[in-house]
């Protein structure tokens, strides 16, 4: 299981594993204790700074909201009508 992978990693190059699968290590004793809601919660914000700093670093205008939404036109549903 992944859990059991992740949390059995060690060694020098453990925090670099951890990073490269969008895991901040200080966050890795959340899915150790069971926490896994806290877990994903802080993987998702990170998977989002890492998100922004790509886009900053390519010069794409930051969404004014980070929280997830719905698109401003449901293409489904535009479709249907049309």
């Amino acid at each position: 299981q992944a859990k059991n992978w992740l949390t059995q990693i060690s060694g020098p190059n453990r925090d670099a594993i951890l990073l490269s699968h969008a895991i901040e290590p200080e966050t890795l004793h959340l899915l150790a204790s069971g926490n896994h809601d806290s877990f994903l919660e802080r993987r998702l914000d990170f998977i989002g700074q890492i998100e922004r700093d790509f886009m900053t670093s390519e010069g794409v205008s930051l969404p004014a909201s980070y929280s997830p939404a719905l698109s401003p036109i449901d293409a489904d549903i535009f479709e249907s009508v049309n």
